[in-house]
């Protein structure tokens, strides 16, 4: 019954006006943002844009959403790598915290992956413009792409063409011989 329920009931839309809200509050909010010439380095922008990464978001998202742009990002990015000391250490571990971050967000969408393969999505279905249940559907795509990346040589199907000299063809010969029954050589 509990199951039904759940196939039948109608998904939530925002209303219009709940729409035109949203869309203000982020107007407003780019609005108040500094120009980034005003805008310094600071723990909690590198936060804001490590945890973008973390989230699975691209680089440049994250830097939009950090009030920071991809360049600036990129030049922090270099000049920790560059700052590195002879012990191995860095005066500037952003280089070390993006990598960490980079990786938490691979391993979100990974698991976001495995999930919808796996356990699959609800999707509704509509009869005649009506919501009439949903189906749970699973994605093969997915499940076969993780398989690959998890262990390539059993489920790797590439295909490898050997070539000649300079990538030219493999050159061959081949010398046949006929032979008479009953002669000896």
């Amino acid at each position: 019954m509990e199951r039904a329920a759940k196939h039948n009931r109608q998904p939530q839309r925002p209303s219009a006006e709940a729409i035109r809200k949203i869309a203000e509050d982020k107007r407003r909010s780019l609005a108040s943002r500094p120009p980034e010439s005003e805008r310094k380095r600071s723990k909690q922008v590198e936060e804001a844009f490590l945890d973008g990464l973390r989230g699975g978001w691209s680089v440049s998202k994250s830097a939009w959403a950090a009030g920071i742009h991809e360049r600036t990002v990129r030049r922090w990015k270099a000049n920790s790598s560059a700052s590195g000391q002879e012990d191995g250490s860095y005066k500037d571990d952003f280089a070390e915290r993006w990598a960490l971050a980079y990786e938490a967000g691979v391993d979100k969408l990974e698991d976001a992956a495995i999930r919808r393969a796996v356990e699959g999505v609800e999707k509704p279905v509509y009869q005649g413009g009506v919501l009439v249940g949903s189906v749970t559907e699973y994605s093969d795509t997915l499940l076969g792409l993780m398989l690959r990346g998890k262990r390539p040589k059993v489920y790797n199907t590439e295909r490898h063409e050997h070539t000649g000299k300079d990538g030219g063809a493999i050159s061959m010969s081949l010398h046949i011989e006929f032979v008479e029954p009953g002669d000896k050589k």
